[in-house]
Order: structure tokens, then C-alpha cells, then sequence
């Protein structure tokens, strides 16, 4: 008797790294293995939430910045504008999506005040999490969270794949997909190609 395969992994993925124009200056930040993966392995799961929030294409850039109290706020570079209220309320209806869909991890920009992973600047340093992915990380506590710079480079495609595994057990998932993406992810990127 047959086996049915295991589930294809299922990624919360930033929608610009997946072609579409949404930057805040009409452009894209394709990242091409996350696009050419095959339907087997993962499935991808768009979002954007300066985009979903309806602040346009393209839009005034915005940047993360501490209010009173160290709470931190997304402010429009030219008009000032506090745009956090417009965010979180995008960050729920993603959120409500997203829920449906049971992400098992998150593939977001890097340096956006949206959905950097460590790298947002705020106050001049770039080690902050954009404010969608640090609401992310309180709403999923277990699924990983990562940037697209994150894995290219082997150390961060080790950790990424070992978090995926984990997840996949508690759920009772197979690994079949994760494994089978690591090793196609190996043939496509520099730095996981010697993370194999």
C-alpha cells in the first residue's frame, strides 16, 4: 500500500521576494530560489503589509522610530506621518489570512521597518526587527522567522533547516519536503550549497 507524501512545507514569504512590485518605490526583490522551488516542497503563502495596509505603490518610504516609552512607531520619511495605527490594522487582517493557512515559517525582506529580522534601522542601528515581524514572532512563537540574507549563507541555512525539522515534528509532519528542499536549495544558492 502506497504512503501519501508528505504535506509540501508551508512559508509565510515578504511578497516582494516573490516578484511582485509592491516596494515602496514600485519594485520587486525577487529572490529566485524562493520563486522556483517546486509546488511539492513548499508552498508559498504572500504578504506585504505596507502594501495591505493600502499606503500605495509607490508609497513614501516609512521608518521605524522609538516613541514615548521606547514603544516603537512607523513614521512616513517626508510627511511625519505616524502610519502604525494603518500597520496594525493590516497586521490583523494578514494574520487572520495567514491563521488559515498554518504557516510553518516566516521568509521575510531584510531591512524593512516592516519585516526585517534583525537588521531595521532604528536610531541609527541596523539590528532591529521590522514591527510585522516582530508582532509575527509574538502571534507564532514557534515558527521560525528568517530573512532572505539569512539564507545565503551556510550557517543560516543549517539553523533554518534544523528550526523546519523541529516544527515538523512536533506537528507530526513528515520531512520528507525539508529535506528534499535543503537539498535542491544546495544546487541554487552559494551559501547553502556547502550547508548540505
Amino acid at each position: 500500500m502506497p504512503t501519501n507524501p508528505a504535506p509540501p512545507l508551508v512559508l509565510a514569504v515578504s511578497r516582494c521576494l516573490l516578484g511582485a512590485p509592491v516596494r515602496y518605490d514600485g519594485g520587486h526583490k525577487t529572490t529566485g530560489w524562493l520563486l522556483e522551488a517546486p509546488e511539492t516542497m513548499i508552498r508559498r503563502l504572500p504578504f506585504c503589509p505596507e502594501f495591505e495596509a493600502g499606503l500605495g505603490v509607490p508609497r513614501e518610504p516609512i521608518e521605524l522610530r522609538r516613541g514615548p516609552g521606547g514603544v516603537m512607531r512607523v513614521i512616513g520619511l517626508v510627511s511625519g506621518r505616524d502610519v502604525t495605527p494603518t500597520l496594525e490594522d493590516a497586521f490583523k487582517v494578514i494574520a487572520d489570512r495567514l491563521d488559515g493557512e498554518s504557516p510553518e515559517a516566516f521568509v521575510f525582506k531584510s531591512r524593512s521597518p516592516s519585516c526585517a529580522v534583525g537588521s531595521a534601522s532604528v536610531d541609527g542601528r541596523a539590528d532591529a526587527d521590522g514591527l510585522f515581524a516582530a508582532w509575527a514572532a509574538a502571534r507564532w512563537p514557534d515558527c521560525p522567522r528568517v530573512d532572505e540574507r539569512l539564507l545565503e549563507n551556510t550557517e543560516g541555512v543549517r539553523r533554518f533547516f534544523e528550526a523546519l525539522r523541529r516544527g515538523r515534528s512536533r506537528l507530526c509532519l513528515g520531512d520528507g519536503p525539508v529535506d528534499a528542499w535543503e537539498r535542491w536549495l544546495a544546487t541554487r544558492t552559494p551559501g547553502a550549497a556547502s550547508a548540505s
